[in-house]
Protein backbone atom coordinates (compact mmCIF):
# COMPACT_ATOMS: atom_id res chain seq x y z
CA UNK A 1 0.00 0.00 0.00
CA UNK A 2 1.34 3.41 -1.28
CA UNK A 3 1.83 6.29 1.52
CA UNK A 4 -1.02 8.47 -0.44
CA UNK A 5 -3.20 5.21 0.12
CA UNK A 6 -2.39 4.85 3.88
CA UNK A 7 -3.46 8.24 4.06
CA UNK A 8 -6.90 8.69 2.63
CA UNK A 9 -8.03 5.35 4.72
CA UNK A 10 -6.77 7.18 7.54
CA UNK A 11 -8.96 9.96 6.75
CA UNK A 12 -11.80 7.88 6.41
CA UNK A 13 -11.56 6.00 9.20
CA UNK A 14 -11.61 9.39 10.72
CA UNK A 15 -14.42 10.55 9.35
CA UNK A 16 -16.54 7.15 9.85
CA UNK A 17 -14.81 7.50 14.21
CA UNK A 18 -16.69 11.27 13.90
CA UNK A 19 -19.76 9.75 12.65
CA UNK A 20 -19.78 7.17 15.15
CA UNK A 21 -19.78 9.66 17.66
CA UNK A 22 -22.21 11.84 16.98
CA UNK A 23 -24.70 8.51 16.62
CA UNK A 24 -24.11 7.11 19.69
CA UNK A 25 -24.50 10.73 21.20
CA UNK A 26 -27.99 10.20 19.61
CA UNK A 27 -28.87 7.28 20.19
CA UNK A 28 -27.86 7.00 24.12
CA UNK A 29 -30.26 10.58 24.62
CA UNK A 30 -33.09 7.64 24.73
CA UNK A 31 -30.93 4.47 25.17
CA UNK A 32 -28.47 3.15 27.51
CA UNK A 33 -25.02 2.82 26.32
CA UNK A 34 -24.86 -0.94 26.44
CA UNK A 35 -27.68 -0.97 24.62
CA UNK A 36 -25.96 1.09 21.78
CA UNK A 37 -22.75 -1.43 22.05
CA UNK A 38 -24.93 -4.46 22.00
CA UNK A 39 -25.65 -3.25 18.15
CA UNK A 40 -22.36 -2.49 17.37
CA UNK A 41 -21.48 -5.83 18.52
CA UNK A 42 -24.03 -7.62 16.63
CA UNK A 43 -23.39 -5.62 13.48
CA UNK A 44 -19.54 -6.90 13.95
CA UNK A 45 -20.04 -10.51 13.93
CA UNK A 46 -23.09 -10.17 11.31
CA UNK A 47 -20.19 -8.83 9.28
CA UNK A 48 -17.05 -10.37 9.90
CA UNK A 49 -17.35 -13.99 10.55
CA UNK A 50 -19.21 -14.07 7.35
CA UNK A 51 -16.29 -12.28 5.43
CA UNK A 52 -13.53 -14.42 7.17
CA UNK A 53 -15.31 -17.83 6.60
CA UNK A 54 -15.61 -16.78 2.90
CA UNK A 55 -12.48 -15.28 2.16
CA UNK A 56 -9.68 -17.61 4.09
CA UNK A 57 -11.61 -20.69 4.58
CA UNK A 58 -9.74 -23.58 5.37
CA UNK A 59 -6.35 -21.49 6.11
CA UNK A 60 -6.94 -18.30 8.75
CA UNK A 61 -3.56 -18.32 9.61
CA UNK A 62 -4.04 -18.85 13.50
CA UNK A 63 -1.55 -19.30 15.85
CA UNK A 64 -1.76 -19.65 19.72
CA UNK A 65 -0.41 -16.09 20.14
CA UNK A 66 -2.17 -14.39 17.38
CA UNK A 67 -5.34 -15.91 18.92
CA UNK A 68 -4.66 -14.64 22.19
CA UNK A 69 -3.53 -11.16 21.08
CA UNK A 70 -7.01 -11.06 19.54
CA UNK A 71 -9.52 -12.44 21.83
CA UNK A 72 -7.17 -9.94 24.36
CA UNK A 73 -7.77 -6.89 21.65
CA UNK A 74 -11.35 -7.79 21.50
CA UNK A 75 -12.15 -7.28 25.51
CA UNK A 76 -9.82 -4.47 25.93
CA UNK A 77 -11.08 -2.76 23.16
CA UNK A 78 -14.68 -3.32 22.23
CA UNK A 79 -15.74 -4.60 25.67
CA UNK A 80 -13.95 -1.47 28.30
CA UNK A 81 -12.98 0.76 25.64
CA UNK A 82 -16.53 1.08 23.81
CA UNK A 83 -18.42 0.62 26.65
CA UNK A 84 -16.85 2.98 28.81
CA UNK A 85 -16.72 5.81 25.78
CA UNK A 86 -20.38 5.26 24.89
CA UNK A 87 -20.69 6.29 28.66
CA UNK A 88 -18.87 9.12 28.53
CA UNK A 89 -20.49 10.54 25.21
CA UNK A 90 -24.07 9.69 27.30
CA UNK A 91 -21.93 12.54 29.90
CA UNK A 92 -20.55 15.17 28.51
CA UNK A 93 -21.48 14.84 24.52
CA UNK A 94 -19.30 13.92 21.79
CA UNK A 95 -17.76 16.93 21.10
CA UNK A 96 -15.66 16.81 24.19
CA UNK A 97 -15.25 12.79 24.48
CA UNK A 98 -13.98 13.11 21.23
CA UNK A 99 -10.81 15.25 22.09
CA UNK A 100 -10.48 12.86 25.25
CA UNK A 101 -10.27 10.21 23.57
CA UNK A 102 -7.92 10.83 21.32
CA UNK A 103 -5.39 11.23 23.96
CA UNK A 104 -5.09 7.07 23.36
CA UNK A 105 -2.20 7.62 20.58
CA UNK A 106 -0.11 8.73 24.24
CA UNK A 107 -1.07 5.70 25.87
CA UNK A 108 -0.48 2.98 22.68
CA UNK A 109 3.18 4.86 22.09
CA UNK A 110 4.09 3.93 25.42
CA UNK A 111 2.83 0.57 25.59
CA UNK A 112 4.01 -0.16 22.15
CA UNK A 113 7.56 1.10 23.25
CA UNK A 114 7.08 -0.88 26.63
CA UNK A 115 5.88 -4.45 24.82
CA UNK A 116 6.63 -4.13 21.10
CA UNK A 117 10.04 -2.31 21.80
CA UNK A 118 9.37 0.22 19.14
CA UNK A 119 11.02 4.29 19.93
CA UNK A 120 9.62 7.15 19.71
CA UNK A 121 10.93 9.46 16.75
CA UNK A 122 10.48 13.06 16.96
CA UNK A 123 7.38 13.55 15.21
CA UNK A 124 5.54 11.54 17.22
CA UNK A 125 6.44 12.91 20.29
CA UNK A 126 5.80 16.54 19.06
CA UNK A 127 2.04 14.72 17.97
CA UNK A 128 1.47 13.71 21.64
CA UNK A 129 2.14 17.17 23.14
CA UNK A 130 -0.08 18.61 20.40
CA UNK A 131 -3.16 15.87 22.03
CA UNK A 132 -1.84 16.19 25.80
CA UNK A 133 -2.67 20.15 24.73
CA UNK A 134 -6.19 19.34 22.99
CA UNK A 135 -7.29 17.27 26.25
CA UNK A 136 -5.88 20.31 28.58
CA UNK A 137 -8.25 22.97 26.70
CA UNK A 138 -11.35 20.30 27.23
CA UNK A 139 -10.84 20.44 30.56
CA UNK A 140 -10.12 23.71 30.93
CA UNK A 141 -13.59 24.44 29.35
CA UNK A 142 -15.29 22.26 31.47
CA UNK A 143 -13.96 23.61 34.37
CA UNK A 144 -14.84 27.16 33.22
CA UNK A 145 -18.71 25.92 32.93
CA UNK A 146 -18.58 23.87 35.77
CA UNK A 147 -22.55 25.10 36.93
CA UNK A 148 -23.56 24.29 33.30
CA UNK A 149 -21.54 21.20 32.69
CA UNK A 150 -22.38 19.91 36.37
CA UNK A 151 -21.19 16.08 36.64
CA UNK A 152 -18.97 16.72 33.38
CA UNK A 153 -15.87 15.20 35.58
CA UNK A 154 -17.26 12.17 35.89
CA UNK A 155 -17.51 11.72 32.35
CA UNK A 156 -14.00 13.09 31.34
CA UNK A 157 -12.23 10.26 33.78
CA UNK A 158 -14.30 7.86 32.07
CA UNK A 159 -13.59 8.66 29.36
CA UNK A 160 -9.99 9.05 30.30
CA UNK A 161 -10.57 4.98 30.97
CA UNK A 162 -11.94 4.09 27.83
CA UNK A 163 -8.34 6.07 25.89
CA UNK A 164 -6.33 3.86 28.03
CA UNK A 165 -8.47 0.69 27.12
CA UNK A 166 -8.50 2.12 23.34
CA UNK A 167 -4.73 2.56 23.74
CA UNK A 168 -4.34 -1.04 24.27
CA UNK A 169 -6.20 -2.38 21.62
CA UNK A 170 -3.87 -1.51 18.07
CA UNK A 171 -0.62 -3.19 20.41
CA UNK A 172 -2.72 -6.44 21.14
CA UNK A 173 -3.86 -5.98 17.04
CA UNK A 174 -0.06 -5.51 15.65
CA UNK A 175 0.95 -8.37 17.66
CA UNK A 176 -1.69 -11.06 16.04
CA UNK A 177 -1.13 -9.27 12.71
CA UNK A 178 3.04 -10.22 13.24
CA UNK A 179 1.66 -13.84 13.46
CA UNK A 180 0.52 -13.62 9.52
CA UNK A 181 -3.21 -13.82 10.59
CA UNK A 182 -5.65 -12.26 8.19
CA UNK A 183 -6.79 -8.92 8.93
CA UNK A 184 -10.89 -10.39 8.63
CA UNK A 185 -10.06 -13.33 10.72
CA UNK A 186 -8.33 -11.07 13.75
CA UNK A 187 -11.74 -8.83 13.16
CA UNK A 188 -13.41 -11.46 13.12
CA UNK A 189 -12.29 -12.87 16.44
CA UNK A 190 -12.09 -9.86 18.08
CA UNK A 191 -15.67 -9.29 17.60
CA UNK A 192 -16.72 -12.69 19.04
CA UNK A 193 -14.38 -12.27 22.02
CA UNK A 194 -15.73 -8.96 23.18
CA UNK A 195 -19.09 -10.30 22.26
CA UNK A 196 -19.38 -13.44 24.57
CA UNK A 197 -17.88 -11.06 27.37
CA UNK A 198 -20.18 -8.57 26.86
CA UNK A 199 -23.21 -10.41 26.73
CA UNK A 200 -22.19 -12.76 29.24
CA UNK A 201 -21.83 -9.86 31.75
CA UNK A 202 -25.22 -7.99 30.77
CA UNK A 203 -26.53 -11.83 30.97
CA UNK A 204 -24.99 -11.91 34.77
CA UNK A 205 -26.23 -8.03 35.78
CA UNK A 206 -29.70 -8.90 34.32
CA UNK A 207 -29.06 -6.41 31.83
CA UNK A 208 -29.76 -7.71 28.47
CA UNK A 209 -31.62 -5.57 26.25
CA UNK A 210 -35.11 -6.33 25.77
CA UNK A 211 -36.14 -6.43 21.95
Amino acid sequence: MSEINAILFAVLAALIVAMTSVAVRIGTEKSRSSDILAVVVIVNLIVFIPLAFLIHHPNYGLTSRSVGAFIAAGIAGTVFARSLYYEGIRHIGASRAEPIKASNPVLAAIAAVILLGETLSIEIIIGILMIVAGVALVSVEIATHKERLKGSWRGVLITLFASFFYALDPVFNKMGLEEGTPILVGLALKATAGGVVFFAYLWWSGELPKL
